[in-house]
């Protein structure tokens, strides 16, 4: 699947939606914005009463730094730094709320990533 459009076309042939593993061995669940209203968990809505999806892997987290610029090398520590990250703060961890992991990337990159 080697982008968003391919993969939202694929999406409702899917009876798992997002949360089919063929989906998180290439995606992860995102909003493009903090205010804006989303299909499933807008953040104005959710953030306080906590929302998670499961973790994706370390090398979905590499693809997408690798995508937006980042060499491959750097790529794979900035997403083990991440991903420790997330473990470290209980990122999406239960009992837990507040907490929204940001990715930063280039305006022209998010309509085929995000």
């Amino acid at each position: 699947i080697p982008d968003a459009c391919t993969l939202e076309s694929l999406l409702p042939t899917w009876p798992e939606q997002d949360h089919s593993p063929l989906f998180k061995s290439v995606a992860i669940c995102a909003t493009t914005s903090l205010l804006r209203e989303d299909p499933e968990a807008t953040p104005t809505r959710v953030f306080l009463g906590g929302y998670a999806a499961s973790a994706p892997s370390v090398s979905l987290i590499e693809d997408l730094v690798k995508s937006c610029g980042v060499d491959a090398r750097e790529s794979k520590t900035l997403a083990t730094k991440i991903q420790k990250a997330c473990v470290d703060f209980n990122v999406g961890g239960a009992g837990r709320s507040g907490h929204i992991l940001q990715i930063f990337m280039k305006r022209h990159l998010v309509d085929k990533y995000a």
